[in-house]
């Protein structure tokens, strides 16, 4: 559901997931971003999640990965009004 809504809306939503998954191919999933660093500041940076003002992070993930979201968005300095963990 997240990928069709992804794909029909790239202004609106992107989804990013990690997976060391290496019989995955990307090219099946365009509007999906495939990474396989860790969830931190950097790859935050890197996958342009972020841009400066009205994104909304959804944080959807096993509690460790959670936990490393948080962190980096505060390490950010993201408004905490601005991501959720669901």
């Amino acid at each position: 559901m997240l990928e069709f809504i992804a794909k029909e809306n790239p202004a609106l939503l992107r989804v990013i997931f990690k997976t060391n998954d290496t019989n995955l191919n990307p090219a099946q999933h365009p509007a999906i971003t495939f990474i396989k660093d860790k969830f931190d500041a950097s790859m935050i940076q890197r996958a342009k999640v972020l841009d400066g003002r009205t994104s909304m992070v959804y944080i959807c993930g096993p509690p460790s990965m959670n936990r490393a979201m948080l962190e980096a968005m505060k390490e950010l300095k993201v408004d905490p009004s601005l991501y959720f963990i669901v």
